[in-house]
């Protein structure tokens, strides 16, 4: 009986917690956006709905009148990889003209990152 339990209880384990438990006493860092959070932005879509579904960007700038807003994330897990991302919007007259997903994997603006991915 023992062994049945154990055995029920390793399944549930394995089959509902799996993408949970590579984030146990994780450090997180930034806004998280996913894949799917960001295909849900369309192009054409106003500034105020980026800053509503996601929050005020940790950093912005501007260049010719396409101001940039980046949305930093980072994770340093016990048990998956290490992440450091950043997701871009484009704004040209305050309307989303591109977005995009960057990655590095050098140095990052978080020291605990950095010690972690060396």
């Amino acid at each position: 009986m023992k062994k049945l339990i154990t055995i029920v209880a390793m399944t549930i384990l394995a089959s509902g917690c799996s993408s949970t438990i590579s984030d146990v006493g994780a450090y997180k860092s930034g806004t998280e956006i996913t894949q799917a959070q960001l295909a849900e932005v369309e192009l054409g879509s106003k500034k105020e709905l980026v800053i509503k579904r996601f929050g005020q960007p940790q950093r912005k700038t501007s260049n010719s009148g396409t101001d940039f807003f980046y949305y930093d994330y980072q994770k340093i897990s016990h048990f998956s990889a290490n992440v450091s991302e950043t997701i871009v919007f484009e704004f040209k007259d305050d309307l989303v003209i591109n977005k995009y997903k960057t990655g590095y994997g050098g140095k990052s603006n978080n020291p605990l990152l950095d010690a972690a991915n060396n």
